[in-house]
């Protein structure tokens, strides 16, 4: 349900449209005779061409107390009457609960996505981004093992809140039949399908950087300050530790970027507080404009979000918003070349 994905959510259940299902919340004492447990009970009466009927449901508030609370309030309130069935499989799992975009006779399109108004379970809305991301196919595509890691790592502590069943052992018949053998180019090798490896490359190399920013060496690129070779060194060996890139593609991405340096800056971008310290005397309110002001913050922005600012961008919205001749047109001579010496030292980030 779209408010207990401990059940549904964080185990990637998924599921196609069934028929209505209307939510009805039950104590114990109007319980059903089906009903095998002291409740609070979901009574769940289902109307739809292809199935009809009642499912009850025993919650269990001994062992998920706030998830059994979520429930019940959003019953109580009517929340879930004339709520799809948005997802089905056969004989596997049927998916409901989305009060906000599953209500019968309304648009579907994003049944599955939405979410009631009361507040997401702590430890579950910390995660719910991330457990979002999952349902989609796209996450899945060029999946790293850094990725998968940090998966684990973050959804563990979920663990405990999915509901422990009976788990029945599931027998498998194969036979390993030796087919026709094809050669391929494989990636890394220099072959036709080797120009895909570098953007597979840079995603994953994004992905674990950019959780962890906290990194030594990283931070230091971060900072804006000017990187050794030491550094670069020890750049490309935390990457290659975490099974990222190898001598091939780092020397790809120093030719495309102009240094590996640069590359790892456009991906980590420069910290604010670096950038608005190296531009500090042109944030003095008492000395320059608003609209001066408000030019630097777009290169602190730029910065801050891409890592590296190239001369020509400040020419180009939304830089041009504020000088349209770009920053001659606002500022002093002395100043333009100020401005444009502060960006070259920063592009520079490494030797």
């Amino acid at each position: 349900m779209s408010d207990t994905r401990v059940f549904v959510g964080s185990m990637l259940a998924g599921l196609t449209a069934l028929g209505v299902a209307v939510f009805m919340y039950t104590s114990s004492n109007r319980a059903m005779a089906a009903e095998d447990g002291p409740g609070p009970n979901l009574v769940i009466t289902v109307a739809g061409e292809a199935a009809n009927g009642t499912v009850v449901i025993d919650l269990l508030p001994d062992v998920a107390p706030k998830h059994v609370a979520q429930i019940t309030e959003l019953a109580r309130t009517g929340a879930y009457n004339n709520v799809v069935f948005h997802r089905v499989i056969d004989g596997f799992m049927a998916q409901t609960g989305d009060v906000k975009y599953g209500k019968w006779g309304e648009d579907l399109s994003m049944a599955g996505t939405g979410k009631s108004d009361l507040p997401n379970i702590p430890a579950v809305a910390a995660q719910f981004e991330l457990i979002q991301d999952l349902q989609a196919d796209e996450w899945w595509e060029n999946v790293s093992y850094p990725m998968l890691e940090e998966v684990r790592r973050k959804l563990r502590g979920l663990v405990h809140l999915i509901e422990r069943s009976k788990k029945g052992v599931v027998y498998s018949d194969f036979v390993d039949e030796l087919g026709v053998s094809v050669e391929i180019d494989l990636p890394g090798t220099g072959g036709a399908v080797a120009g895909n490896e570098f953007v597979q490359f840079r995603k994953k190399a994004e992905h674990f950087l950019k959780e962890n920013l906290g990194e030594g060496v990283v931070a230091k690129v971060r900072s804006g300050q000017p990187l050794s070779d030491a550094d670069i060194a020890e750049l490309q060996r935390i990457l290659v530790a975490a099974g990222i890139g190898d001598d091939e593609t780092f020397e790809e991405a120093s030719d495309k970027a102009g240094s590996f340096g640069r590359f790892i800056r456009s991906i980590v971008g420069l910290d604010r507080a670096a950038a608005k310290g190296v531009f500090a005397r042109f944030l003095d309110d008492k000395r320059y404009s608003k609209n001066q002001i408000s030019f630097v913050n777009l290169i602190i922005d730029e910065l801050s979000k891409k890592g590296i600012v190239e001369a020509k961008r400040i020419y180009e919205q939304p830089f041009s918003g504020l000088a349209s001749q770009g920053p001659e047109q606002i500022f002093v001579e002395a100043d333009v070349a100020d401005l444009f010496e502060l960006i070259h030292n920063l592009n520079r980030v490494s030797p």
